[in-house]
């Protein structure tokens, strides 16, 4: 059993997280909303890869997943990159 962050913290540093405080950023990794126990080998498949180039091996996942990074992304005003936006969005709407 490993922790994943929901929006990992490589892609968040791409996606604004460089410009935050040290306190902000420590408070990102720790929010237990961006922390989720899975497996090892499902959090290296997923490295720090956006929605666009994975998704949970589970399919009942999808929408809970999409939608945590959604709210994560409001949150902390990340920009995420537009396909992971739109496979957000996609996935939503089938929800």
């Amino acid at each position: 059993m490993q922790i994943d962050h929901v929006i990992p913290l490589a892609y968040a540093w791409r996606a604004g997280a460089w410009q935050w405080t040290a306190g902000r950023r420590e408070a990102f990794a720790n929010d237990p909303a961006e922390l989720r126990a899975v497996d090892g080998p499902t959090n290296n498949a997923k490295s720090d890869r956006g929605p666009s180039r994975w998704l949970p091996p589970n399919p009942a996942a999808h929408c809970e997943y999409a939608a945590s990074w959604r709210d994560l992304a409001g949150i902390y005003s990340l920009e995420l990159d537009p396909a992971d936006a739109e496979t957000i969005t996609a996935v939503l709407a089938g929800c």
